[in-house]
């Protein structure tokens, strides 16, 4: 932790969760149900991800949930939240 209070290299101090697009104010309570999760898009920013992206992940979080190899399904649920979080910092700015 440095002396600001944060993770280094990410956007989490020990009781807060910050928005993934910069500029953006908005927290959240980092509590157990967040896990490990050190990203994490506030409700204003997530509307503006495209629809059938958030269907997807949500898909692909409910597979893993009830699947047994859970490594393959975890490397796609990373690579669309990925793609998730870049679509919602790419329309904040407005491109």
């Amino acid at each position: 932790m440095n002396q600001c209070g944060f993770v280094e290299g990410c956007q989490r101090t020990d009781q807060h969760l910050h928005c993934a697009v910069p500029f953006c104010n908005h927290t959240t309570k980092a509590d157990r149900k967040m896990g490990v999760w050190v990203e994490w898009v506030c409700g204003k920013h997530w509307r503006m991800v495209p629809r059938q992206m958030r269907r997807i992940l949500t898909r692909l979080r409910k597979m893993q949930a009830r699947s047994r190899d859970q490594f393959e399904l975890q490397r796609r649920q990373q690579r669309i939240w990925r793609r998730c979080r870049r679509a919602a910092v790419e329309r904040a700015a407005g491109l």
